[in-house]
């Protein structure tokens, strides 16, 4: 589908909350397979946006500048800004004769933009071809006499970010509940924190990283699996999953020195299946080329997408991946107490469990309910952490998948009959 972008924006400025709104929406209709163009002021400086190297789209500069003014009447517009109400209405009907679906942001809102609400309602005839989707930003407060939605035709519905206000925004703009669609703004922690193209690429592997209500990135050498508790982890991956929550485990593993031989990662591969963790819920990094170990910065963005750190080491100095990981993912750490270090290094904060260790040896009577009670006791504390809970649902929730398969691609679909 070929969609247009209609904005007055004259950079992306990174302060400008509607550059990362805009800058979501590009990601996220190249990323499934759209046409992008955003036309943009006639002073916008570059030629494409680019999100890293992953996703662009070309920028034509081409919607005319114009002095803002506070309009409150539509009657007041002045004859300049009717001139430039009617010169974007030319551009607007030559430009989008073979485009699909137009966005616009605010165009129909503000009242510095009735001259860009005008140039729609005038252009109306010769865009009947094109579905309009305007989106409002501001909850609308007081209304103005431009603001019909009716003015537009039925190819025009307006876009709000919640449910809470859809009626009011309707009965602002003249109309009703068919007039508004809701869709949410995407957040996603990819964009946010300006992830490489690697890192996309390892979460593409893994989409569950983005996904899961469980996530965890473990980094350990290759040469330590057993030391470092992976069976066990394992085994509680699986009493979590059992339990009807969605799960990621990915091993960060590490030959960086070459000194000692790697262990053998198919057992715990197929350990990993026998305990129902698919391919995409359970992995080594080791196997996405990175034999060696991951790039700092690309373990870094990972570690971002977790929310728990089991460590059910054997043996540590000091465990300088447990304080790694509580930085970089905010997560709920559950650590070895047969380790009696841990406590140290951990501040003393986390869930306790015993795992065993080389000074103090450790099994469970019954290694199956051990294992789903402690799983219980995570739920339980992760349930009461509302830090947890927030960054967990923020994460699975705004992401430009989950925004895209829940609402842009519905919504796609629907304004094919709009005509």
């Amino acid at each position: 589908m070929r969609i247009a972008i209609l904005t007055n924006l004259r950079d992306l400025h990174d302060a400008y909350s509607l550059t990362s709104v805009v800058r979501h929406q590009v990601a996220m209709l190249c990323r499934y397979g759209h046409d992008v163009t955003v036309f943009a002021s006639e002073t916008f400086q570059d030629k494409t946006i680019n999100i890293n190297s992953r996703y662009q789209c070309p920028v034509e500069p081409i919607i005319p500048a114009y002095e803002e003014i506070e309009y409150a009447r539509l009657q007041d517009l002045t004859e300049d800004h009717q001139r430039i109400a009617s010169q974007t209405s030319q551009i607007v009907s030559q430009r989008l004769s073979d485009f699909d679906l137009a966005v616009t942001h605010d165009w129909l809102f503000t009242a510095w933009n009735l001259p860009l609400a005008e140039s729609v309602r005038l252009s109306k005839d010769q865009t009947r071809h094109v579905r309009f989707l305007h989106w409002i930003h501001s909850v609308p407060s007081e209304g103005f006499n431009w603001w019909g939605i009716k003015r537009y035709g039925r190819n025009h519905k307006l876009i709000y970010p919640n449910r809470i206000d859809r009626v009011r925004v309707a009965t602002m703009f003249g109309g009703d509940s068919r007039h508004v669609r809701t869709v949410p703004h995407a957040t996603d922690l990819r964009l946010l924190f300006d992830f490489c193209d690697e890192t996309w690429n390892v979460i593409d592997a893994y989409p569950s990283l983005m996904q899961a209500q469980f996530v965890q990135v473990y980094p350990v050498s290759g040469a330590r699996l057993s030391q470092k508790g992976l069976s066990k982890l394992i085994l509680l991956f699986k009493a979590l999953k059992s339990k009807g929550f969605s799960v990621c485990l990915l091993i960060a593993d590490s030959n960086a020195t070459g000194r000692v031989p790697r262990d053998d990662l198919e057992p715990y591969k197929r350990m990993a299946e026998r305990n129902g963790l698919s391919k995409r819920e359970f992995g080594f990094t080791s196997d996405l080329n990175y034999e060696r170990g991951l790039p700092r910065h690309i373990l870094r963005e990972l570690m971002q997408c977790a929310n728990l750190f089991i460590y059910p080491t054997e043996a540590e100095s000091f465990g300088l991946t447990l304080p790694e990981a509580c930085l970089a993912g905010g997560v709920l750490p559950v650590l070895n107490r047969s380790l009696s270090v841990l406590m140290g290094t951990s501040g003393g904060y986390g869930l306790f469990f015993d795992f065993g260790s080389a000074e103090k040896c450790f099994e469970p009577q019954d290694e199956r309910e051990y294992y789903q009670w402690m799983a219980d006791m995570i739920v339980a504390r992760a349930k009461e952490d509302d830090c947890w809970q927030a960054r967990t649902f923020m994460r699975q929730t705004y992401n430009i998948d989950t925004i895209y398969r829940g609402y842009y691609a519905p919504l796609l679909t629907e304004s094919c009959i709009w005509n």
